[in-house]
């Protein structure tokens, strides 16, 4: 950044300013947790507990990030004879692998079901999950209030408790223009900081100087490469979360 990026910043808008490395890092930090957020995805594999994680399983990450997920609300439709096979959609995504998958339902500390990860069909891309009974068996005591919900077809909150990892990978090879938005929004963030006038002249010696400085542009670029432009597949944005589709009532 400093060689590439910063040296023609600084020899068209910021002459003979010096940045030191630890404000450039906190500019690239700033960028990539902006970016992370507005294409609601991790930019790197993370792992996701429902619950917050012993200091042993946060040790076997060796220094990998983490977060907590809480759980989804078991839904007694999405669990009946129909065409929705326990299906499940992940707040995170791409999904690489899931851990544990527990039914905890109220009751105290032992009221909760493993089930088989076997059990699990995945489309990784898009963060979905079916539940499919296959060749593992499942049998587990339910308690008279499990029973009581699950007959009513009630809705237990945050019921559904799943370990898993999910983010982005190998972003070098699979989205290289990804570097691109946040090394330029890192460079935003820094001309942002200089709070540049948008025009200025300057006169000396009889010589005149004008310089015009419009951040909006800047943004402009970074949203063609993040939403895609006219006559574009739809950017980043499409590529990692699909193609989307509004629907407009009558």
């Amino acid at each position: 950044i400093r060689n590439d990026r910063l040296t023609m910043l600084a020899a068209s808008i910021l002459p003979g300013v010096r940045m030191t490395d630890d404000y450039i890092w906190d500019k690239v930090r700033a960028a990539e947790s902006e970016i992370s957020h507005e294409l609601r995805v991790p930019l790197t594999p993370t792992a996701f507990f429902a619950q917050a994680p012993t200091q042993a399983e946060i040790d076997a990450l060796n220094g990998a990030p983490w977060a907590i997920d809480p759980g989804y609300d078991y839904d007694a439709a999405a669990f009946q004879y129909n065409d929705k096979w326990g299906f499940l959609r992940l707040r995170n995504k791409p999904l690489h692998s899931v851990s544990r998958v527990r039914f905890a339902y109220p009751g105290g500390p032992t009221a909760y079901y493993d089930l088989p990860l076997d059990w699990l069909k995945m489309d990784k891309k898009y963060g979905h999950i079916q539940f499919v009974p296959s060749t593992t068996a499942f049998a587990a005591p339910l308690n008279a209030f499990v029973m009581q919900a699950i007959g009513a077809g009630r809705t237990i909150p945050l019921a559904i408790q799943i370990n898993y990892v999910a983010g982005l990978e190998n972003v070098q090879a699979n989205y290289p223009e990804l570097i691109d938005v946040i090394i330029k929004t890192a460079a935003i963030k820094i001309i942002e900081d200089a709070y540049l006038p948008q025009s200025g002249s300057i006169s000396a010696d009889g010589l005149s100087q004008s310089s015009s400085v419009d951040v909006s542009k800047y943004h402009e670029s970074i949203d063609r490469i993040m939403n895609g432009g006219k006559g574009s597949n739809g950017g980043l944005v499409t590529a990692i979360h699909g193609v989307r589709v509004a629907a407009l009532g009558g």
